[in-house]
């Protein structure tokens, strides 16, 4: 029995080096963020779909119920006064595909253009079919957004890949999580519930090893769609796919989301240290489409990378396993 041992190990690829692609490409390609920073310009400065006058009264009601002169609720006027702002058109700000964007959380009734027009909603009719509309277009952007980054990753060798197909297949994705999700999150809700009648510091030690599992299913929920827009396949393979990605390269793959989350995150204190109603937000609208994009491509170069890696580790184990 013997080993060939003259050749080392495939290196995995590195965070950093990802990252710097990812910008790279970006800085390259400036219609790549055209996506998230249209989006961001669009619920800057556009209309406004308001809830309010469905919600408030029946807020007021509610709150009139549960106050008492001895026990009144504190920051009722908050709540009020978020669900007066709150614009549904966020909405199109969808998971797990969607297109990114630093304006989904602004209530700011002002824009530098002056008061934005505001739309009513006015019955829960119009709220259902407003909110499956604004989620199925936010799927549809979102997951030609993702094509177009993916096949940008690629750069010069790209194989045969339909646009439609992946739009299509990342439409039945997002569905499918939607669902998935929903389904997982109502028992939750029950379970917590009871966990509360029962003792709440039980409670919130549920809810705590709950949002830690949900913490860790990030990483295989994103990336399982990164093979329908980079290599052309179905849902269900891609699914398969990303899991086996997953499976060999997960400290590597969690490395790389830990950087970009904390990179994210600290941008997007910078990005929003203007308000809404300056024009200064815009440089902040600009800074986080380039960032956010850079990232997504970073993600999508560096999930093609792990699998490169998988498939030369898999040759260079079965070259140098023990010949009997």
């Amino acid at each position: 029995m013997s080993i060939n041992d003259s050749q080392t190990p495939p290196p995995l690829p590195g965070v950093i080096a990802s990252l710097t692609a990812g910008f790279h490409l970006v800085a390259n390609q400036a219609a790549l963020f055209l996506f998230p920073l249209g989006f961001d310009i669009f619920l800057w400065l556009g209309s406004r779909l308001s809830v309010s006058r469905l919600f408030e009264p029946l807020l007021q009601q509610m709150f009139a119920a549960l106050s008492t002169p001895e026990s009144p609720l504190e920051n009722v006027d908050l709540i009020l006064e978020f669900w007066r702002n709150f614009n549904l058109l966020a909405a199109m700000r969808t998971l797990p595909l969607g297109v990114f964007s630093l304006m989904s959380s602004n209530t700011a009734a002002i824009s530098p253009l002056g008061t934005r027009l505001q739309w009513e909603i006015s019955s829960p009719g119009e709220l259902l079919l407003a909110w499956i509309g604004l989620t199925v277009l936010g799927w549809g952007l979102g997951s030609a957004y993702f094509a177009r980054v993916g096949q940008s990753s690629l750069g010069e060798e790209k194989p045969p890949f339909s646009f439609g197909r992946a739009w299509g297949q990342g439409f039945v994705y997002s569905a499918l999580w939607n669902l998935i999700a929903l389904a997982l999150t109502l028992p939750l809700f029950f379970f917590v519930g009871v966990l509360a009648w029962i003792n709440i510091g039980v409670a919130l030690l549920g809810m705590s090893l709950i949002f830690l599992f949900g913490m860790w299913l990030l990483i295989p929920v994103f990336f399982s769609a990164y093979a329908i827009f980079i290599q052309g396949r179905n849902v269900f393979d891609s699914l398969r796919h990303g899991l086996h990605v997953v499976r060999y390269g997960a400290p590597s793959l969690a490395m790389f989301s830990l950087a970009a989350f904390f990179l994210s995150q600290g941008f997007d204190f910078l990005w929003r240290a203007a308000p809404a109603e300056s024009g200064f937000a815009l440089a902040g609208i600009f800074g986080h489409a380039f960032i956010s994009t850079g990232l997504l491509a970073a993600s999508f170069i560096h999930y093609r990378a792990l699998d490169n890696w998988i498939d030369a580790a898999n040759r260079w184990l079965s070259a140098n396993s023990p010949v009997r």
